[in-house]
């Protein structure tokens, strides 16, 4: 009798182990977002955040910025630091996530109970990407409120944070993609590095030079427009202060005649590609790994 109960009691572990568990998936994001809420790179992003912001509001305050006032010019401000603000602090924490653990053999640790690969995956993709946003959700409002926002400015408000969100997305899932692929933390911070020069730097000024230059076809322009994350987000920031784009000159234009007044729905739909498209790529190369 005592025999037959633990061999149900261990086939009753096993089974479920090999299915996805909320209670355990709910104590490990418990777990890794109380350890996000107090490490170092949160608290410094949230204090950053912070200053930039009351910075950004006064400057925006005083100074105009595409026939904006108040919250326009806050935003409109934000945008500008928030282009490299956004990417460093998602893809420096990501991409250390998973490549640490399994350099400090805390892997083989975690999956030596019966814990699924999805339950952890989550678990980390959540917790960082709840403290990449949590900052300008909670602050931007604050400014919101205080400063004098004027007719239109409240929607504006709201397709800013939604971009936003939708930006720290990309580079969350870039920077788990990164973590998965990479044997040891050091390497990890190079890739982070690497690609964060290259969508904000490089692509801003070495793709457009290239195109000047090179007179590529129409459809490779915008091509190169849509695979960059960040000239995506920034071209469409700057859709919501200047409609036709026309302060970006001829490429602002042009990309104003192709797509129209509702250029922004097509921006969110390629970062919301773009970063399904990395996410799940990490997952899978993460569940076909060994611990």
């Amino acid at each position: 009798m005592e025999n037959k109960d633990g061999k149900s009691s261990e086939k009753f572990l096993t089974s479920n182990s090999n299915k996805f568990s909320f209670r355990r998936f709910s104590s490990l994001l418990i777990i890794d977002f109380k350890e996000v809420l107090y490490s170092r790179w949160f608290l410094f992003y949230f204090v950053f955040f912070g200053f930039v912001s009351v910075g950004l509001s006064w400057v925006g305050w005083r100074e105009g910025i595409y026939g904006f006032s108040g919250v326009g010019k806050f935003l409109a401000s934000f945008i500008n630091i928030s282009f490299l603000l956004v990417p460093a602090f998602s893809l420096l924490p990501s991409s250390l996530t998973i490549s640490s653990a399994r350099e400090n053999l805390i892997l083989e640790y975690v999956f030596s109970f019966p814990i699924k690969k999805i339950e952890f995956f989550l678990s980390k993709f959540i917790s960082i990407f709840s403290g990449i946003i949590l900052p300008p959700i909670l602050i931007l409002p604050l400014f919101f409120f205080i400063l004098k926002y004027e007719k239109g400015d409240f929607l504006l408000f709201f397709k800013i944070v939604f971009f936003l969100i939708l930006f720290s997305f990309v580079f969350v899932s870039l920077g788990l993609l990164i973590s998965v692929v990479s044997r040891s933390r050091l390497r990890a911070v190079s890739l982070a590095l690497f690609f964060l020069f290259f969508f904000t730097v490089f692509s801003e000024v070495g793709v457009l030079s290239f195109i000047s230059l090179a007179r590529v076809p129409n459809f490779a322009f915008i091509l190169l427009i849509f695979l960059n994350p960040a000239e995506t987000y920034r071209l469409a920031a700057i859709s919501f202060f200047s409609q036709t784009l026309d302060v970006l000159g001829p490429f602002g234009l042009y990309i104003y005649y192709i797509f129209g007044e509702m250029m922004w729905i097509l921006f969110a739909l390629s970062l919301m590609l773009i970063g399904t498209t990395f996410f799940l790529l990490a997952f899978v190369l993460f569940s076909k790994q060994k611990p």
